[in-house]
């Protein structure tokens, strides 16, 4: 990252070299092939993405949302910028007259904006992405902030129209999704004011706090985790329940379930490959030194759960292979955590029952084996 003040570089910061869970690294994916690979995956299902078009207006009654939209939309006169003045601005702030700017995905004239709806949901109108949130792209929070309304949508709507949860399911999308953007909006205003100081104070406090980022390590760890927003949480949401005394204090409920290592089906994997997929999971944790009770108790758990067998994967997680075979869990969903990453990882070490949210936050921690997921606990 290279800040400037008008052509002044106030400080050059290379986040690739501090620490980015659940990888040693940062990886640098241009939001043009993000976007195209969703709008493949999007086209594979039917659906295209219909852009330079603008909602103009929508009205709605029980049955339906009738939109009217206005297509061909391009900037108004003189605020949409060209390939030509792209090259001419490039050549002349970074003094390379070789390279070539060509094949543009998308162009735009940054104009700073700001603000958000009062609500998310209205009767049958729901806003995600830029409809419910504009802000200043400082940051690079906006493709990242509108993916993860997506997330948390599109699991609660598929619910509800299936009439496989309470429709108060769906209201939580706007509970949790509007304090995050509320976020998003201060955050950005404060990285727009570092990323582009204007004046001489303003350049010697960006530079004296970037210098900081770089060799104050806790500090530049601590930044980049808030930019790639990784403590992003709902843990005040009325869907995360802690009903145990075991945790982490980022391993309650309303966290996102973290990394870690284990065996399944005989091979190594990570938490992250278990769970991968648009259902939700039960983890019954066994313990270190499982009792027969502990072992019936969670086999009578997943006996009940087989009702939801198409929104609920369940995994058994056991200590040993020994442990395994004793209570005859040998399916592919089996989790063997010999060296107790995953107990570690989760703060835990007695037997426990941990529901994971299709979009892997942690809804429900217990140690109560007959607890049911709030989610599905609601009147149908």
């Amino acid at each position: 990252m290279v800040i400037l003040s008008g052509e002044k570089v106030v400080a050059r910061i290379d986040f690739a070299s501090f620490h980015h869970e659940p990888y040693p690294y940062q990886l640098l994916i241009w939001q043009q092939r993000i976007e195209r690979t969703l709008q493949d995956a999007l086209q594979q299902c039917g659906h295209a993405v219909e852009r330079s078009t603008r909602l103009l207006r929508f009205a709605m009654d029980k049955a339906v949302v009738t939109a009217q939209i206005e297509a061909g939309c391009h900037e108004p006169e003189g605020q949409s910028p060209n390939l030509e003045r792209m090259r001419e601005l490039f050549c002349e702030r970074t003094g390379d007259t070789v390279a070539q700017l060509n094949n543009p995905a998308w162009m735009n004239a940054f104009a700073f904006s700001q603000r958000m709806p009062k609500r998310f949901i209205v009767e049958r109108a729901i806003l995600v992405g830029d409809a419910a949130h504009v802000h200043t792209g400082a940051g690079a929070q906006g493709m990242n902030t509108g993916i993860q309304d997506a997330l948390n949508l599109g699991w609660k709507l598929a619910l509800t129209v299936l009439s496989a949860a309470s429709p108060v399911l769906l209201q939580t999308y706007e509970s949790e999704r509007m304090p995050n953007a509320c976020n998003v909006l201060r955050t950005t205003l404060k990285y727009q004011w570092f990323q582009l100081p204007h004046g001489s104070f303003a350049r010697l406090v960006a530079g004296a706090f970037f210098e900081a980022v770089v060799k104050i390590r806790p500090l530049g760890n601590a930044i980049a985790k808030l930019a790639g927003m990784l403590n992003v949480n709902y843990k005040h949401s009325s869907l995360s329940r802690q009903d145990s005394r075991h945790g982490t204090r980022k391993t309650c409920a309303g966290w996102h379930v973290p990394a870690a290592p284990f065996r399944i089906g005989g091979r190594a994997a990570k938490l992250f490959d278990a769970l991968r997929g648009t259902q939700a999971n039960l983890l019954l944790f066994a313990g270190v030194t499982p009792s027969v009770q502990t072992i019936n108790a969670l086999r009578d758990m997943k006996r009940a759960v087989e009702p939801l067998a198409s929104h609920l994967r369940v995994n058994n997680i056991f200590a040993s292979e020994a442990d395994a075979e004793q209570a005859g869990a040998t399916d592919e969903n089996t989790i063997v955590d010999g060296a107790q990453h995953l107990q570690t990882a989760f703060g835990m070490h007695d037997p426990e029952i941990i529901y994971v949210r299709p979009d892997g936050y942690i809804g429900l921690r217990t140690q109560d084996p007959i607890a049911t997921p709030p989610e599905v606990a609601g009147p149908r």
